[in-house]
């Protein structure tokens, strides 16, 4: 059941990843560095991932200060179940953009996810959520990200009842 349940967040993470590869790509310079994320995304809709994350290492050794690659990259280490490595890679996006707000929100969904597995990071993933809500009130995920506060809350005051 909470393999399922990550999947399922996972693979509602990449939809939104798939379909910003277009407008990071064109922010991205160098054509090398677009064939690679075209290749990536088309990696990830037919999930092959690890093939997804190669493409992205390379565009990396390319423009390894573009935070977006190491988001995109992240998503697809998620989808594989690889949590350190996802974490590196938003941890990394942040490094470069200490106030890049989709960071914290994924690297918010990775601490939540990563809850299920008998992890404490609920306040990792509140104070990410908060942040992100902080830099975009109204961004992209700003529903989604309180709605996570309010779960996250909400299944607190349950344990401690």
């Amino acid at each position: 059941m909470y393999k399922s349940r990550i999947l399922i967040m996972a693979i509602v993470l990449l939809v939104p990843v798939a379909a910003g590869y277009f407008m990071i790509r064109a922010k991205l310079s160098g054509s090398e560095v677009s064939r690679l994320i075209d290749l990536a995304q088309e990696h990830a809709l037919t999930s092959r991932y690890d093939d997804a994350i190669t493409d992205l290492t390379t565009a990396l050794e390319i423009a390894p200060q573009n935070p977006e690659l190491h988001i995109m990259r992240g998503q697809m280490y998620l989808a594989l179940y690889e949590w350190d490595a996802a974490l590196a890679d938003y941890n990394a996006a942040l490094e470069l953009a200490p106030d890049y707000a989709d960071a914290y929100y994924y690297r918010g969904v990775l601490y939540a996810s990563i809850l299920q597995t008998g992890l404490d990071t609920r306040d990792n993933a509140l104070a990410d959520f908060h942040r992100y809500l902080e830099l975009v009130p109204d961004g992209s995920h700003a529903a989604a990200a309180a709605q996570h506060i309010a779960d996250l809350e909400t299944a607190q005051d349950a344990l401690n009842g």
